[in-house]
Protein backbone atom coordinates (compact mmCIF):
# COMPACT_ATOMS: atom_id res chain seq x y z
CA UNK A 1 0.00 0.00 0.00
CA UNK A 2 1.11 3.52 -0.81
CA UNK A 3 -0.31 6.95 0.05
CA UNK A 4 -1.29 9.24 -2.89
CA UNK A 5 -0.38 12.82 -2.03
CA UNK A 6 -2.93 14.19 -4.51
CA UNK A 7 -6.16 12.37 -3.58
CA UNK A 8 -4.89 11.57 -0.04
CA UNK A 9 -5.83 7.90 -0.20
CA UNK A 10 -3.94 4.68 0.45
CA UNK A 11 -3.82 2.57 -2.71
CA UNK A 12 -2.14 -0.60 -3.95
CA UNK A 13 1.35 -0.21 -5.45
CA UNK A 14 0.08 -1.28 -8.89
CA UNK A 15 -1.98 1.92 -9.03
CA UNK A 16 1.20 4.04 -9.17
CA UNK A 17 3.60 4.59 -12.06
CA UNK A 18 7.24 3.53 -11.75
CA UNK A 19 9.95 6.17 -11.40
CA UNK A 20 13.65 6.38 -10.58
CA UNK A 21 13.24 9.66 -8.70
CA UNK A 22 12.72 8.21 -5.22
CA UNK A 23 13.71 5.26 -3.02
CA UNK A 24 10.56 3.24 -3.43
CA UNK A 25 10.48 3.58 -7.22
CA UNK A 26 6.87 4.81 -7.44
CA UNK A 27 5.38 8.22 -8.26
CA UNK A 28 3.83 10.26 -5.45
CA UNK A 29 0.49 10.58 -7.31
CA UNK A 30 -1.58 7.57 -8.37
CA UNK A 31 -2.28 6.89 -12.07
CA UNK A 32 -5.85 8.20 -11.91
CA UNK A 33 -4.77 11.50 -10.32
CA UNK A 34 -2.06 11.96 -12.95
CA UNK A 35 -4.58 11.27 -15.72
CA UNK A 36 -7.17 13.71 -14.32
CA UNK A 37 -4.47 16.38 -13.91
CA UNK A 38 -3.28 15.94 -17.50
CA UNK A 39 -6.87 16.21 -18.77
CA UNK A 40 -7.44 19.42 -16.81
CA UNK A 41 -4.47 21.26 -18.33
CA UNK A 42 -5.34 24.15 -20.59
CA UNK A 43 -3.61 23.26 -23.80
CA UNK A 44 -3.06 26.13 -26.21
CA UNK A 45 -5.93 26.33 -28.66
CA UNK A 46 -5.29 26.10 -32.38
CA UNK A 47 -5.81 29.59 -33.76
CA UNK A 48 -7.59 30.13 -37.05
CA UNK A 49 -8.28 33.29 -38.97
CA UNK A 50 -6.10 36.36 -39.37
CA UNK A 51 -4.66 39.12 -37.22
CA UNK A 52 -3.04 42.49 -37.92
CA UNK A 53 0.57 42.82 -36.79
CA UNK A 54 1.10 45.94 -34.64
CA UNK A 55 4.52 46.56 -36.19
CA UNK A 56 4.15 45.92 -39.93
CA UNK A 57 0.38 46.66 -39.99
CA UNK A 58 -0.26 43.68 -42.30
CA UNK A 59 -3.11 41.22 -41.85
CA UNK A 60 -1.61 37.73 -41.77
CA UNK A 61 -2.72 34.25 -40.62
CA UNK A 62 -2.96 33.79 -36.85
CA UNK A 63 -0.50 30.89 -37.08
CA UNK A 64 2.22 33.48 -37.86
CA UNK A 65 2.01 34.86 -34.31
CA UNK A 66 3.56 33.42 -31.15
CA UNK A 67 1.17 32.30 -28.39
CA UNK A 68 0.96 34.63 -25.39
CA UNK A 69 -1.62 33.79 -22.73
CA UNK A 70 -1.35 37.29 -21.22
CA UNK A 71 -2.82 38.90 -24.35
CA UNK A 72 -6.61 39.04 -24.74
CA UNK A 73 -6.70 36.94 -27.90
CA UNK A 74 -3.89 34.64 -26.72
CA UNK A 75 -1.44 35.79 -29.40
CA UNK A 76 1.51 38.20 -29.44
CA UNK A 77 0.96 41.67 -30.90
CA UNK A 78 3.80 41.27 -33.41
CA UNK A 79 4.08 38.59 -36.08
CA UNK A 80 6.96 36.10 -35.86
CA UNK A 81 8.98 37.94 -38.52
CA UNK A 82 8.66 41.31 -36.75
CA UNK A 83 9.42 39.69 -33.38
CA UNK A 84 12.61 38.19 -34.84
CA UNK A 85 13.71 41.56 -36.26
CA UNK A 86 12.97 43.30 -32.95
CA UNK A 87 14.99 40.70 -31.04
CA UNK A 88 17.88 41.02 -33.49
CA UNK A 89 17.79 44.82 -33.24
CA UNK A 90 17.83 44.65 -29.43
CA UNK A 91 20.80 42.24 -29.53
CA UNK A 92 22.83 44.59 -31.76
CA UNK A 93 21.95 47.56 -29.55
CA UNK A 94 22.83 45.70 -26.34
CA UNK A 95 26.06 44.10 -27.57
CA UNK A 96 27.52 46.74 -29.89
CA UNK A 97 25.52 49.96 -29.42
CA UNK A 98 24.22 49.91 -33.01
CA UNK A 99 20.80 49.28 -34.50
CA UNK A 100 19.82 46.85 -37.22
CA UNK A 101 19.64 49.83 -39.62
CA UNK A 102 23.24 50.74 -38.69
CA UNK A 103 24.26 47.14 -39.43
CA UNK A 104 22.51 47.20 -42.81
CA UNK A 105 24.12 50.55 -43.68
CA UNK A 106 27.57 49.15 -42.79
CA UNK A 107 26.89 46.09 -44.96
CA UNK A 108 25.82 48.33 -47.85
CA UNK A 109 28.96 50.49 -47.47
CA UNK A 110 31.07 47.30 -47.60
CA UNK A 111 29.15 46.08 -50.70
CA UNK A 112 27.76 43.22 -48.59
CA UNK A 113 31.22 41.68 -48.34
CA UNK A 114 33.74 40.98 -45.59
CA UNK A 115 35.87 44.03 -44.70
CA UNK A 116 39.07 41.93 -44.88
CA UNK A 117 38.75 39.26 -47.60
CA UNK A 118 35.82 40.73 -49.61
CA UNK A 119 33.99 37.39 -49.46
CA UNK A 120 30.27 37.83 -50.11
CA UNK A 121 29.23 34.79 -48.05
CA UNK A 122 29.42 35.31 -44.26
CA UNK A 123 30.19 31.69 -43.41
CA UNK A 124 28.76 28.25 -42.89
CA UNK A 125 27.14 28.59 -39.44
CA UNK A 126 25.60 32.03 -39.71
CA UNK A 127 23.55 34.01 -42.20
CA UNK A 128 24.92 37.43 -41.28
CA UNK A 129 28.40 38.91 -41.07
CA UNK A 130 29.98 39.22 -37.63
CA UNK A 131 30.18 42.71 -36.11
CA UNK A 132 33.88 43.28 -35.50
CA UNK A 133 34.60 45.57 -32.58
CA UNK A 134 37.46 46.58 -30.33
CA UNK A 135 37.06 44.49 -27.20
CA UNK A 136 38.61 47.18 -25.01
CA UNK A 137 36.83 50.31 -26.26
CA UNK A 138 33.75 48.63 -27.75
CA UNK A 139 34.06 50.67 -30.97
CA UNK A 140 32.66 48.86 -34.01
CA UNK A 141 35.24 48.46 -36.79
CA UNK A 142 33.30 46.68 -39.53
CA UNK A 143 31.63 43.47 -40.63
CA UNK A 144 33.63 40.27 -41.09
CA UNK A 145 32.99 36.79 -42.43
CA UNK A 146 33.23 33.89 -40.02
CA UNK A 147 36.79 32.94 -41.03
CA UNK A 148 38.24 36.46 -40.73
CA UNK A 149 36.46 37.05 -37.43
CA UNK A 150 37.89 33.81 -36.03
CA UNK A 151 41.37 34.63 -37.35
CA UNK A 152 41.39 38.02 -35.60
CA UNK A 153 40.17 36.32 -32.44
CA UNK A 154 42.93 33.71 -32.61
CA UNK A 155 45.51 36.49 -32.96
CA UNK A 156 43.85 38.26 -30.00
CA UNK A 157 43.32 41.42 -32.13
CA UNK A 158 47.05 42.04 -31.71
CA UNK A 159 48.76 43.74 -34.72
CA UNK A 160 52.17 42.47 -33.55
CA UNK A 161 51.01 38.85 -33.85
CA UNK A 162 49.43 39.55 -37.24
CA UNK A 163 52.63 41.19 -38.56
CA UNK A 164 54.67 38.24 -37.30
CA UNK A 165 52.29 35.88 -39.13
CA UNK A 166 52.70 37.91 -42.36
CA UNK A 167 56.51 37.80 -42.07
CA UNK A 168 56.32 34.07 -41.39
CA UNK A 169 54.10 33.44 -44.43
CA UNK A 170 56.20 35.62 -46.73
CA UNK A 171 59.41 33.91 -45.58
CA UNK A 172 58.05 30.38 -46.07
CA UNK A 173 56.09 30.84 -49.29
CA UNK A 174 57.30 28.43 -51.97
CA UNK A 175 55.84 30.67 -54.70
CA UNK A 176 58.03 33.74 -53.96
CA UNK A 177 58.81 35.87 -56.99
Amino acid sequence: MKYCSKCRANKADVEFNKTKNNNRGLTSWCKSCIKSYDMSKNYAPIYVGTKICQTCKVEIPATEFYVNKRCKDGLEQRCKACSKLRKENNNYRRKYGITLKDYELMAKNQNNTCAICNRSHPGTRIKRFHVDHNHITGIVRGLLCENCNRALGQFQDNPVFLKAAIIYLEGNNDNNN
